[in-house]
């Protein structure tokens, strides 16, 4: 269990680096512009429940549990418009980009998916819709501001400062791991950080593992 905690540390430490350094001012302006876009389609109360205050606590309100198991800052997708709904995938999109199916939003579209199947024994906890997003401090081009976007198994909270960013925590996971939609397609997202992981644990002796026991 120790080895496998280690596994887990170093794949969510790498995915983070790796999201950060495929950024650019460029994706950060985009980024911007696109929750100023979205904000401008919301009503005054929708964002007071959106925009928080720039501090530590705020900031450390994250989960990747699914609800009811955990509370996270902002609102859940389902509580916006058609349009409303667009333009948040727009600010999701541009701030963990597009590279590919299994990375970027690719990826965030199909943990969907696998909560929408979980949404089919538990209607409460889990959907396609149950995910969030907020914005700890207001959107800006020259001071910090956090985008939050959270949901079951997955946490991103992405820090902009002028033209540094920071991904951190950075979580992704899913629920199936693989199954076959009713046309025929069939997704399996974080495959391939799955291989990266069992890959790494073959390189791996007694010496890599952690003293003491840990609990999540």
């Amino acid at each position: 269990m120790k080895t496998l905690r280690l596994l887990v540390a170093a794949l969510f430490v790498s995915t983070g680096i790796s999201f950060a350094q495929t950024q650019s001012p460029t994706n950060m302006l985009a980024t911007y512009n696109s929750a100023m876009t979205f904000l401008a389609t919301l009503s005054t109360s929708q964002s007071n429940s959106l925009i928080y205050t720039k501090n530590l606590t705020n900031s450390e309100a994250w989960s990747k549990l699914p609800l009811p198991l955990a509370t996270r800052n902002g609102l859940a997708l389902s509580n916006f418009t058609a349009v409303q709904l667009s333009a948040v995938l727009n600010v999701m999109t541009n701030a963990v980009g597009t590279n590919g199916s299994w990375n970027g939003a690719g990826l965030v579209t199909q943990m969907r998916y696998a909560d929408s199947i979980l949404a089919q024994y538990n209607s409460g906890g889990y959907g396609s819709n149950q995910y969030y997003i907020a914005f700890i401090g207001a959107p800006s081009t020259n001071s910090p501001w956090m985008l939050q976007l959270g949901g079951h198994h997955l946490a991103y909270n992405i820090s902009f400062n002028t033209t540094n960013l920071s991904a951190t925590p950075f979580f992704n996971g899913v629920e199936p791991k693989l199954w076959t939609n009713s046309d025929g397609s069939i997704f399996a997202p974080l495959t391939n950080k799955f291989a990266a992981v069992v890959a790494l644990r073959s390189t791996l002796d007694s010496s890599a593992l952690l003293s003491g026991t840990y609990s999540d």
